[in-house]
C-alpha cells in the first residue's frame, strides 16, 4: 500500500474516533431531578435480580457474552479479518455517518485494493508457471543424470583398463632397469673379485721373491769367504 492510502486510513481512524466521542446521550431535565447521584446508586442496588444481571458480570457470563459477541454478524463473518470486510464496514459507517469525503477516500482504496489483488493474482500465477517450468526441468536433470549413470559403468571399465595397462608398462620399465642394475652389480663385484684375485697374487709373488732373496744371501756370504782365503 503507497503513503497515500495510509494517509488515508489514518484519516478514516481519525474520523471513526471523532465519532466515537460524540455524546448522543439525552439530557432528560425530568430524570435528572428524580434522580441524584446518590438514589442512581441505591436504584441500581435495589434492583430485581434479573435487572441487576445487567450491571453484574461473572465468570460464566462473561465467558458467554464474548462467545455472543465472537458470533457472525453480517459485518464481521466466521473467517479473519479482510480488507474487504473493513472496507464492507467502512461503507455500512459512512452510510450511517455522513461525513465529508469519506466514501470517496473508500471508493479510492477499495480501488487501489482491488489493483493490488489484481497484481498479486498475476504474480502468483508467474510463479506457479515458475514452479510447474522448474518441476519439468527437475524431472530432465534427473532423467538426463540417469542416463549418464548407465553409461558411466562403460566409461570406467574403460577408463581402469587404460590404468591397468599404463601400470603394466610402467612396471616393465621398472624391472628392465632393475635388471639392468643387477647385471651393473654382477660386473662391479667380478671387476673387485678379479682386483682382489690379483692383488693375492702380487702378494704371493712378492712373498716368494722375498724368500729367495733370504735363501740367496748365505750363498754369497760362503762365496765370499772362499775368495778371501784363495787369496
Amino acid at each position: 500500500m503507497t503513503s497515500k492510502g495510509f494517509a488515508q486510513l489514518e484519516n478514516i481512524c481519525k474520523t471513526t474516533s471523532e465519532v466515537a466521542a460524540l455524546n448522543f446521550t439525552s439530557h432528560n431535565a425530568r430524570v435528572a431531578a428524580l434522580l441524584r447521584h446518590e438514589s442512581s446508586k441505591t436504584s441500581v442496588r435495589d434492583a430485581a435480580p434479573h435487572e441487576r444481571k445487567l450491571f453484574t458480570l461473572v465468570d460464566e457470563l462473561g465467558k458467554k457474552s464474548r462467545q455472543e459477541l465472537e458470533q457472525p454478524t453480517p459485518l464481521r463473518g466466521p473467517g479473519p479479518v479482510t480488507v474487504d470486510k473493513l472496507l464492507r464496514a467502512a461503507n455500512v459507517l459512512a452510510q450511517i455517518c455522513d461525513l465529508r469525503d469519506v466514501k470517496e477516500k473508500i471508493e479510492s482504496l477499495a480501488q487501489q485494493h482491488e489493483e493490488i489483488t489484481s497484481s498479486i493474482d498475476s504474480l502468483e500465477s508467474i510463479r506457479e508457471k515458475q514452479r510447474i517450468n522448474l518441476e519439468k526441468l527437475k524431472i530432465t536433470t534427473q532423467a538426463r543424470n540417469s542416463k549418464r549413470s548407465n553409461d558411466h559403468p562403460i566409461d570406467q571399465s574403460q577408463n581402469i583398463a587404460d590404468e591397468i595397462h599404463r601400470t603394466n608398462m610402467e612396471i616393465f620399465a621398472l624391472e628392465m632397469e632393475k635388471s639392468e642394475c643387477i647385471n651393473r652389480i654382477n660386473s662391479i663385484e667380478d671387476e673387485l673379485n678379479n682386483q682382489k684375485c690379483l692383488e693375492e697374487e702380487e702378494t704371493e709373488l712378492n712373498y716368494r721373491l722375498g724368500m729367495m732373496i733370504l735363501s740367496d744371501e748365505p750363498d754369497d756370504a760362503e762365496e765370499s769367504e772362499d775368495l778371501e782365503v784363495y787369496h
